[in-house]
């Protein structure tokens, strides 16, 4: 009589094993957690608040504020909120308020938001990153807003209602900015900061561009300081000789509203006095203008060399007049 193979302890483990494994390799989905009630002198940002899931923000969740009104706390410290993601999303009145030194947010979304900075005094400072996914605006009564963080996105960004007095201010601080968005520099001060980087996207004919201007320009009281470096993509942009794009516009800002720093500079373009060129492309900052030039032609560059010409790159003249 033939005896029956013993069969091996492991041999039902490993099964077991791998169903084990398949389910750790489960994907974990992130959950969507929004606000169901305004902020009113209470803070949502690092407490459980007026979440949907009565749980402070964390790791994991991505949190939207569905059109009510955010606030943080209203005291001197540093924040870092909890979530993978913010998005102050379909709302007028979505407010963080400047209340404190530095807020971090690893993936702050504004998108048809008004941020305030409030009444205090001091400054909001955002670190992180920001994406303008929504024309958004950014209320800025009497303290300043400095983006530590890079921001990006391609809506518009509109900076509104300063105080004079106060004069607070808006400031792009990264040098990794990908935003291609319009500044709308509304009774507002926008301050691009030494070695900070603004995205421009030239089109095909002239005026298709994203720009900064003032909406209101029929009493415009806005400041535009700009000490850091323009970039132009100009993969899409004519050729044709008389195209222009206004980049920074004078007519609306007010050309003696709008400075030129010492460290200004357009990538990739030689300088000389307030004119900066690269091929068929010429900007001016005595219009805040690009447009289309030609281009020297080899006859005459061989031409200047052979009459020992020498071009000379001038100094920088810093303001516009």
């Amino acid at each position: 009589m033939s005896k029956l193979a013993p069969i091996p302890f492991f041999s039902h483990l490993f099964p077991l094993l791998a169903f084990g494994i398949s389910l750790v390799c489960l994907p974990v989905h992130s959950a969507v957690v929004t606000l169901d009630a305004d902020d009113s002198g209470n803070s949502s940002f690092a407490t459980a608040g007026n979440w949907d899931d009565n749980q402070a923000p964390q790791a994991g969740n991505d949190y939207y504020t569905n059109g009510f009104r955010l606030e943080v706390p209203n005291d001197n410290n540093d924040y870092t909120f909890g979530g993978d993601s913010l998005t102050i999303n379909n709302s007028n009145w979505a407010v963080i308020a400047g209340t404190t030194r530095v807020l971090t947010v690893n993936d702050l979304i504004l998108d048809n938001a008004n941020l305030q900075t409030g009444t205090s005094g001091r400054d909001l400072n955002l670190d992180g990153n920001v994406t303008v996914a929504g024309n958004s605006s950014l209320q800025t009564i009497r303290a300043s807003v400095n983006f530590l963080a890079a921001v990006g996105g391609s809506a518009e960004l509109r900076i509104y209602n300063r105080q004079a007095a106060n004069d607070p201010t808006v400031t792009f601080l990264s040098s990794a900015n990908t935003f291609t968005g319009d500044i709308d520099v509304d009774v507002g001060h926008f301050t691009l900061a030494d070695n900070a980087r603004m995205n421009f996207v030239i089109g095909a004919s002239s005026g298709v561009n994203n720009e900064i201007y003032d909406s209101s320009a029929a009493s415009s009281t806005s400041i535009v300081d700009l000490d850091g470096d323009f970039y132009f993509d100009l993969s899409s942009a004519s050729t044709t000789q008389g195209d222009f794009w206004n980049i920074v516009d004078l007519a609306s800002l007010g050309a003696s509203n709008v400075t030129f720093g010492e460290t200004f500079s357009v990538n990739g373009f030689s300088n000389s006095g307030t004119l900066w060129t690269s091929g068929y492309y010429a900007f001016d900052e005595s219009t805040g203008t690009l447009s289309v030039i030609p281009e020297p032609s080899s006859a005459t560059m061989i031409l200047l060399a052979g009459c020992g010409v020498t071009v000379v790159v001038c100094g920088r003249r810093r303001s516009v007049s």
